[in-house]
């Protein structure tokens, strides 16, 4: 998904983390516009990651991808901020939908201030 991602958006800096302790030290470390994280990851879960990103970076725009019920995820994602869940397998279309639409607002909220 990474390359398709890099594919798709050229201009943008695509980072990977193994877990979520290192995508945590990214966020902490770079210029963080958007994050998306499975929910199921070795050491840190997506859930606590999203927690952490939320409550530390409340800018930073949250996408969660999962196989788990959606239906339990899917609650406690609006309280982490998280503005989309995608269920695998991965469609790569609204993946690729969803951050677009996720950077144009973030580009006209910075051109309006």
């Amino acid at each position: 998904m990474v390359d398709s991602l890099r594919t798709r958006f050229p201009r943008a800096v695509v980072l990977k983390a193994r877990d979520g302790e290192e995508a945590l030290r990214i966020v902490e470390s770079t210029t963080v516009h958007l994050v998306l994280t499975d929910m199921m990851m070795p050491g840190m879960n997506g859930r606590d990651l999203l927690g952490k990103i939320s409550r530390r970076y409340p800018t930073i725009q949250t996408m969660a991808m999962t196989a788990l019920d959606s239906a339990d995820v899917r609650k406690c994602l609006p309280t982490l901020g998280t503005v989309e869940c995608f269920e695998k397998p991965i469609n790569l279309e609204a993946v690729t939908a969803a951050i677009e639409n996720s950077l144009s607002v973030e580009r006209l909220l910075q051109d309006a201030l």
